[in-house]
Protein backbone atom coordinates (compact mmCIF):
# COMPACT_ATOMS: atom_id res chain seq x y z
CA UNK A 1 0.00 0.00 0.00
CA UNK A 2 1.31 3.39 -1.00
CA UNK A 3 1.53 6.30 1.35
CA UNK A 4 1.57 10.01 0.76
CA UNK A 5 3.11 11.87 3.69
CA UNK A 6 3.15 15.67 3.90
CA UNK A 7 5.62 17.13 6.43
CA UNK A 8 5.99 20.83 7.17
CA UNK A 9 9.66 21.66 7.76
CA UNK A 10 11.22 25.05 8.68
CA UNK A 11 13.54 25.62 5.72
CA UNK A 12 15.09 29.08 5.27
CA UNK A 13 17.26 28.59 2.19
CA UNK A 14 17.79 26.34 -0.82
CA UNK A 15 20.57 24.42 0.97
CA UNK A 16 18.13 23.43 3.75
CA UNK A 17 15.57 22.34 1.15
CA UNK A 18 18.08 20.17 -0.73
CA UNK A 19 19.35 18.69 2.56
CA UNK A 20 15.74 17.80 3.62
CA UNK A 21 15.06 16.23 0.23
CA UNK A 22 18.26 14.12 0.45
CA UNK A 23 17.33 12.89 3.95
CA UNK A 24 13.79 12.01 2.82
CA UNK A 25 15.02 10.26 -0.35
CA UNK A 26 17.52 8.15 1.62
CA UNK A 27 14.80 6.84 3.97
CA UNK A 28 13.76 3.24 3.44
CA UNK A 29 10.64 2.71 1.27
CA UNK A 30 10.55 6.23 -0.24
CA UNK A 31 9.89 6.33 -4.01
CA UNK A 32 9.55 10.08 -4.63
CA UNK A 33 10.10 13.40 -2.85
CA UNK A 34 8.72 16.84 -3.78
CA UNK A 35 8.32 20.34 -2.34
CA UNK A 36 4.96 22.07 -2.06
CA UNK A 37 3.44 25.18 -0.55
CA UNK A 38 3.76 28.91 -1.13
CA UNK A 39 7.16 29.08 0.54
CA UNK A 40 8.18 25.54 -0.46
CA UNK A 41 8.09 24.58 3.17
CA UNK A 42 6.12 21.33 2.81
CA UNK A 43 7.89 18.12 1.93
CA UNK A 44 5.72 15.53 0.09
CA UNK A 45 7.04 11.99 0.41
CA UNK A 46 5.55 9.06 -1.57
CA UNK A 47 6.45 5.45 -0.85
CA UNK A 48 5.53 2.07 0.51
CA UNK A 49 5.67 1.31 4.22
CA UNK A 50 7.49 4.53 5.08
CA UNK A 51 8.01 5.16 8.81
CA UNK A 52 6.78 8.74 9.11
CA UNK A 53 7.85 9.22 12.73
CA UNK A 54 11.46 8.22 12.04
CA UNK A 55 11.52 10.52 9.01
CA UNK A 56 10.28 13.53 11.02
CA UNK A 57 12.84 12.81 13.78
CA UNK A 58 15.67 12.79 11.24
CA UNK A 59 14.42 16.05 9.70
CA UNK A 60 14.22 17.67 13.16
CA UNK A 61 17.79 16.62 13.98
CA UNK A 62 19.38 17.59 10.66
CA UNK A 63 17.30 20.49 9.30
CA UNK A 64 15.00 22.06 11.89
CA UNK A 65 11.49 21.93 13.25
CA UNK A 66 9.29 19.36 11.39
CA UNK A 67 5.58 18.53 11.82
CA UNK A 68 3.53 15.85 10.10
CA UNK A 69 0.63 17.51 8.27
CA UNK A 70 -1.12 14.55 6.63
CA UNK A 71 -0.64 10.86 5.99
CA UNK A 72 -2.72 9.36 3.20
CA UNK A 73 -2.80 5.66 2.53
CA UNK A 74 -3.62 4.81 -1.07
CA UNK A 75 -4.72 1.32 -1.88
CA UNK A 76 -2.86 -0.22 -4.75
CA UNK A 77 -4.83 -1.03 -7.83
CA UNK A 78 -4.81 -4.73 -8.57
CA UNK A 79 -2.29 -5.79 -11.17
CA UNK A 80 -3.33 -6.42 -14.74
CA UNK A 81 -3.14 -10.17 -14.21
CA UNK A 82 -5.47 -9.94 -11.24
CA UNK A 83 -7.83 -7.75 -13.27
CA UNK A 84 -7.77 -10.27 -16.09
CA UNK A 85 -8.51 -13.09 -13.66
CA UNK A 86 -11.38 -11.10 -12.15
CA UNK A 87 -12.75 -10.37 -15.62
CA UNK A 88 -12.51 -14.05 -16.52
CA UNK A 89 -14.32 -15.00 -13.32
CA UNK A 90 -16.98 -12.39 -14.02
CA UNK A 91 -17.38 -13.70 -17.56
CA UNK A 92 -17.72 -17.24 -16.24
CA UNK A 93 -20.30 -16.11 -13.71
CA UNK A 94 -22.14 -14.17 -16.41
CA UNK A 95 -22.16 -17.22 -18.67
CA UNK A 96 -23.47 -19.39 -15.83
CA UNK A 97 -26.21 -16.86 -15.12
CA UNK A 98 -27.10 -16.66 -18.81
CA UNK A 99 -27.30 -20.45 -19.01
CA UNK A 100 -29.54 -20.53 -15.95
CA UNK A 101 -31.77 -17.84 -17.45
CA UNK A 102 -31.93 -19.72 -20.76
CA UNK A 103 -32.90 -22.92 -18.95
CA UNK A 104 -35.61 -21.07 -17.04
CA UNK A 105 -36.93 -19.56 -20.27
CA UNK A 106 -36.92 -22.98 -21.95
CA UNK A 107 -38.82 -24.48 -19.02
CA UNK A 108 -41.36 -21.67 -19.20
CA UNK A 109 -41.79 -22.21 -22.93
CA UNK A 110 -42.20 -25.96 -22.43
CA UNK A 111 -44.85 -25.36 -19.76
CA UNK A 112 -46.68 -22.98 -22.09
CA UNK A 113 -46.58 -25.55 -24.90
CA UNK A 114 -47.85 -28.27 -22.56
CA UNK A 115 -50.70 -26.03 -21.44
CA UNK A 116 -51.59 -25.29 -25.06
CA UNK A 117 -51.57 -28.99 -25.90
CA UNK A 118 -53.77 -29.76 -22.88
CA UNK A 119 -56.22 -27.06 -23.94
CA UNK A 120 -56.31 -28.46 -27.48
CA UNK A 121 -56.96 -31.97 -26.15
CA UNK A 122 -59.73 -30.67 -23.89
CA UNK A 123 -61.34 -28.88 -26.83
CA UNK A 124 -61.16 -32.04 -28.93
CA UNK A 125 -62.78 -34.05 -26.13
CA UNK A 126 -65.51 -31.44 -25.77
CA UNK A 127 -66.19 -31.57 -29.52
CA UNK A 128 -66.40 -35.36 -29.39
CA UNK A 129 -68.81 -35.16 -26.49
CA UNK A 130 -70.93 -32.65 -28.38
CA UNK A 131 -71.09 -34.87 -31.47
CA UNK A 132 -72.35 -37.90 -29.54
CA UNK A 133 -76.10 -37.78 -29.23
CA UNK A 134 -77.60 -38.86 -25.95
CA UNK A 135 -80.38 -41.43 -26.17
CA UNK A 136 -83.85 -40.01 -26.49
CA UNK A 137 -85.91 -40.71 -23.36
CA UNK A 138 -88.97 -41.95 -25.31
CA UNK A 139 -87.16 -44.39 -27.58
CA UNK A 140 -85.92 -47.88 -26.99
CA UNK A 141 -82.50 -48.69 -28.46
CA UNK A 142 -81.46 -52.35 -28.50
CA UNK A 143 -77.87 -53.31 -29.07
CA UNK A 144 -78.55 -54.26 -32.70
CA UNK A 145 -81.21 -52.32 -34.52
CA UNK A 146 -83.85 -54.43 -36.18
CA UNK A 147 -85.89 -51.82 -37.97
CA UNK A 148 -86.27 -48.11 -38.51
CA UNK A 149 -89.48 -46.29 -37.92
CA UNK A 150 -90.44 -45.36 -41.46
CA UNK A 151 -93.62 -43.29 -40.95
CA UNK A 152 -92.94 -40.58 -38.40
CA UNK A 153 -89.97 -38.20 -38.39
CA UNK A 154 -87.34 -38.75 -35.75
CA UNK A 155 -87.78 -36.72 -32.60
CA UNK A 156 -85.52 -33.66 -32.44
CA UNK A 157 -82.43 -33.96 -30.27
CA UNK A 158 -78.99 -32.48 -29.91
CA UNK A 159 -76.75 -30.91 -32.57
CA UNK A 160 -76.30 -34.11 -34.59
CA UNK A 161 -79.98 -33.86 -35.63
CA UNK A 162 -80.83 -37.48 -36.42
CA UNK A 163 -82.16 -40.31 -34.27
CA UNK A 164 -82.88 -43.84 -35.18
CA UNK A 165 -86.07 -45.16 -33.76
CA UNK A 166 -85.81 -48.89 -33.51
CA UNK A 167 -87.68 -51.75 -31.96
CA UNK A 168 -86.98 -55.42 -31.48
CA UNK A 169 -90.27 -56.53 -33.01
CA UNK A 170 -91.15 -56.92 -36.63
CA UNK A 171 -91.46 -53.90 -38.89
CA UNK A 172 -95.25 -54.00 -38.85
CA UNK A 173 -95.51 -53.79 -35.09
CA UNK A 174 -92.90 -51.03 -34.59
CA UNK A 175 -94.00 -48.16 -32.41
CA UNK A 176 -92.71 -45.40 -30.25
CA UNK A 177 -92.82 -46.23 -26.61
Amino acid sequence: MKQKIVIKVDMHCNDCRSKAMKIAASTQGVTSVALEGDFKDKLVVMGEEVDSTCLTRLLRKKVGHAVIVTIEVKKEEPKKEEKKEEKKEEKKEDKKEEKKEEKKEEKKEEKKEEKKEEKKEEKKEEKKEEKECPPHPYCYYPLQPCCYYPYAPAPPCTPCGTYKVVCDESQENCCIM
